[in-house]
C-alpha cells in the first residue's frame, strides 16, 4: 500500500496530480482546504495498492518510494469519524487500508506469533463486533502503542478501556419525590420483562421509602399475571391488573401520590402495529410522568435488534436494558447496536434468579461483558451471587 500527499491551488488540480502520479485507481483518504497568505491551498491524501501493476506507465522508482521516506507519520494523520456507515464504500476501503497499516507497523513489536493488534482484532471479531468497528477501536489504540518503548509493558486493560468509552449509561433510576411516577417496561415476547421488573422492584425497594406497586397489563399471556402476583407476594409489594385507562385511574386513586408504579406491558412483536398501538393508547396518558425502558435480548443478531428498536420508536423510550447477557454467544452485537442508535444503557440482566442477576450498567462492566467468553461470564456472575 502506498500513501502520498498532494498540494495544489484547487481540488481539480490536486486530483489531476493524484491521477497522473498514482493512477485512476487511487483511493482518496482525506482532503482539506486552507488559505496561506491569501492564497488557496488544497491538500489531498491518497492511497493505492503497493503492487507495481497499479502504477501508471512512466512512473519511476523514485516516485514509487517517495511516500516511504516519511511513512511512519501517516497513520496518525488519518481521520476516522466517530460514527461510520457500513454501506459507505469509501469508508470501508479506508478501514481495510488502516488494518493493513496497523498490522505492518506493529508486526515488529509482536508479543508472540501474532501482533498485539491482530490479537485484539481477532478477539473483537470473535465476540461479534463488526469488522469496521473492530478496526477502528484498534486504530485508536495504535498511537498509544507507538509511544511505548520496547521495555515498557502494554497495559493489560488497554482494550477494555477503549471499549468502555463507547458506552453511555444512565445510572440508577431517579427516586426523589418529583422523579418519574411510572416506570414502564417495553419489549418483544420472551425478552424477560416480567422477571426484570421483579428484579428491579426488589432493588428499588431497598433504596427508597416510596411505596412500590406493580401494574400488570399482560392479560393475554397465559400465566403472565400469576407470575407477577407471585413476585409481588414474595416481596410484599401490591400488584394491580390493568386492562383500561379506567383501571389505571382506580389504581392511582388507591395509593399515595408519591407511589412508584412499575408497569409490565404485553410483549408484542415489532411488526405487530396494532398490538403496539394498543399498548401506546393504554399508557399514553402517563407520558409526562413516565420513564420507559426498552428491553433487548443480547443473544439476538444486530439486524433483528435494530428492527425491534425501530418498531418500538413510537413509545419514545429513554434507555435500554440488555437481558440474557449470560447466554449471549456474540455479545459484541451490543456494541454494534449502541453505535448505530446512541441510546444509553441502564441495566443488564445476567440470569433468571430473582431478585438477583441484575446489575446497574457501567461502562467498564459492559466492556467486560463484551470481551469475556460465555463460560467465564457465567463463572464471574455465579461467584458474585454466592
Amino acid at each position: 500500500m502506498r500513501i502520498r500527499q498532494f498540494e495544489a491551488t484547487s481540488v481539480r488540480e490536486a486530483m489531476s496530480k493524484v491521477k497522473e502520479i498514482m493512477g485512476p485507481q487511487a483511493l482518496i483518504l482525506t482532503t482539506s482546504e486552507e488559505k496561506t497568505g491569501g492564497k488557496p491551498r488544497v491538500v489531498v491524501t491518497a492511497a493505492v495498492d503497493q503492487d507495481d501493476s497499479s502504477y501508471p506507465p512512466g512512473v519511476d522508482a523514485d516516485h514509487r518510494m517517495e511516500e516511504t521516506r516519511d511513512g511512519t507519520g501517516w497513520s496518525d494523520r488519518l481521520e476516522i469519524p466517530e460514527v461510520w456507515d457500513e454501506d459507505d464504500a469509501q469508508l470501508k476501503s479506508t478501514l481495510v487500508l488502516l488494518r493493513e497499516m496497523i498490522d505492518h507497523a506493529v508486526h515488529g513489536r509482536a508479543r508472540g506469533p501474532k501482533s498485539l493488534t491482530d490479537q485484539w482484532i481477532t478477539l473483537l471479531l470473535d465476540r461479534g463486533v463488526e469488522r469496521s468497528t473492530a478496526y477502528t477501536i484498534v486504530y485508536r489504540l495504535f498511537s498509544r502503542l507507538k509511544r511505548l518503548s520496547r521495555q515498557e509493558k502494554v497495559p493489560g486493560d488497554l482494550l477494555e478501556e477503549a471499549v468502555a468509552r463507547i458506552f453511555k449509561v444512565t445510572g440508577e433510576i431517579e427516586l426523589k419525590e418529583k422523579s418519574p411516577r411510572f416506570v414502564v417496561f417495553l419489549g418483544p415476547p420472551g425478552v424477560g420483562k416480567t422477571t426484570t421488573l421483579a428484579k428491579l422492584a426488589a432493588r428499588l425497594k431497598k433504596k427508597t421509602t416510596r411505596p412500590i406497586i406493580l401494574l400488570g397489563t399482560d392479560v393475554y399471556r397465559i400465566g403472565g399475571m400469576d407470575q407477577l402476583f407471585i413476585y409481588g407476594n414474595l416481596m410484599g409489594v401490591p400488584v394491580e391488573t390493568v386492562r383500561s385507562k379506567r383501571d389505571f385511574r382506580q389504581a392511582l386513586a388507591s395509593y399515595p401520590s408519591n407511589a412508584l408504579f412499575l408497569v409490565d406491558t404485553t410483549g408484542r412483536s415489532h411488526m405487530d402495529d396494532q398490538g403496539l398501538m394498543e399498548i401506546k393508547l393504554l399508557i399514553d396518558h402517563m407520558a409526562k410522568e413516565m420513564w420507559a425502558y426498552l428491553l433487548l435480548d443480547a443473544g439476538k443478531k444486530r439486524e433483528n435488534l435494530l428492527k425491534e428498536i425501530k418498531g418500538y420508536a413510537l413509545f419514545s423510550f429513554h434507555s435500554l436494558i440488555w437481558t440474557k447477557v449470560d447466554e449471549a454467544e456474540m455479545p459484541g452485537e451490543i456494541i454494534n447496536v449502541m453505535l448505530r442508535t446512541k441510546f444509553p444503557v441502564s441495566y443488564v440482566t445476567t440470569g433468571q434468579n430473582v431478585p438477583g442477576d441484575i446489575e446497574l450498567a457501567r461502562p467498564r462492566r459492559l466492556s467486560e461483558i463484551i470481551l469475556t467468553n460465555k463460560e467465564s461470564r457465567r463463572f464471574l456472575w455465579t461467584k458474585r451471587q454466592n
